[in-house]
């Protein structure tokens, strides 16, 4: 990107011309989620996909967005989510991932 580019004026085109490459983006996206499922948390599909999301760099408006949610309820599925795992935070999931990921040869994070 210059300089001078600027992001797109509509929400959808933001999302997509921020966004990594489709088939990167949707393989990791995907990862996560079944990595958060195999930690049988109880966590419910939404609260999965929004931490997956999250954990692939997809920002809470982005988030939104993609799931054509509410900005707020992104913010209660997150909230949620670190509830039911015992977190305060992104990165104590992501160790999470990665100490299960040792610990069991599950797959391996983007």
């Amino acid at each position: 990107m210059l300089k001078n580019d600027r992001p797109p004026a509509t929400p959808a085109a933001f999302l997509a011309w921020n966004r990594p490459p489709a088939t990167h983006y949707a393989d990791c996206v995907a990862a996560f989620k079944s990595q958060l499922y195999a930690l049988n948390s109880g966590l419910t599909n939404r609260e999965l996909s929004v931490c997956a999301l999250a954990l692939a760099g997809v920002t809470i408006d982005g988030s939104a967005l993609e799931l054509n949610v509410k900005r707020s309820s992104i913010i209660t599925y997150r909230k949620r989510a670190y509830e039911r795992l015992q977190v305060s935070s992104l990165n104590e999931i992501f160790g999470i991932l990665a100490f299960a990921s040792a610990k069991h040869d599950i797959n391996r994070l983007c």
